[in-house]
């Protein structure tokens, strides 16, 4: 084994743990979005982040929060990528 060979390995492994966690659950993590919840008046913009360490391995939803205000998957009526600047 190189050096960085186990960083590499590390990377690519949470990545596709990142893969698999979008296509479940249909949320895009790592990337500015406006997220268009049920029952919320206004969009919100953002990075949708995991609460907690990691994602519940029971095959509960996961909580998700963008900018404090915390939901889940099924909550979620739209959400796209942000373009530059917007939401600011």
């Amino acid at each position: 084994m190189l050096p960085g060979d186990g960083f590499r390995r590390w990377r690519e492994q949470l990545e596709a743990r990142q893969r698999s966690f979008e296509r479940r659950w249909g949320i895009t993590l790592g990337c500015r979005v406006v997220v268009i919840l049920r029952g919320h008046a206004k969009p919100v913009t953002g990075v949708v982040r995991i609460v907690g360490e990691e994602p519940p391995a029971d095959g509960r939803p996961p909580e998700l929060e963008i900018r404090g205000v915390r939901f889940f998957p099924d909550e979620v009526e739209s959400l796209v990528r942000a373009e530059e600047g917007e939401g600011q």
